[in-house]
């Protein structure tokens, strides 16, 4: 009675689909891709060593499963101006979106520049502006 949830970065699930096989298959339940972007070039920055086309060709393969797929977006500097846009990118292939405030995890040695959500940074009341724009469902995960 197991089931799985399958998190990927989408950048080579094509590469592997023999893994994906009938008797595994019937175990997943939910396909779950980091994106953090809107945007080619901002993909291919925060998502290294990631290429856009890659992802759209795996997105789109994904799609064939008929399984509901989350797209996971962790808010930071670098991408924060296109989450209007990924709400848009995501209904296109038809993905549950999850927005993430980043948290400090040892990655930057700057984490704090990055953190847009918090009062004292310089991108605080855009970053505002964003999230109230956003439909009320997604506006919560951020509040």
């Amino acid at each position: 009675h197991v089931k799985f949830v399958i998190n990927t970065n989408a950048s080579s699930v094509i590469d592997h689909k023999d893994l994906l096989d009938d008797v595994f298959f019937k175990k997943v339940k939910q396909f779950s891709v980091s994106i953090d972007a809107a945007t080619k070039d901002t993909y291919e920055h925060l998502r290294r060593p990631g290429k856009w086309e890659n992802l759209l060709k795996n997105l789109n393969y994904i799609n064939s499963f008929d399984l509901p797929v989350t797209a996971n977006f962790v808010i930071q500097k670098y991408n924060f101006r296109e989450m209007l846009p990924f709400v848009d990118f995501c209904k296109q292939y038809g993905m549950l979106i999850n927005f993430t405030l980043m948290t400090d995890w040892g990655t930057y040695h700057n984490v704090n520049e990055q953190l847009v959500h918090l009062p004292e940074s310089p991108h605080y009341d855009e970053f505002r502006q964003i999230v109230d724009a956003l439909p009320e469902n997604l506006a919560n995960q951020v509040a």
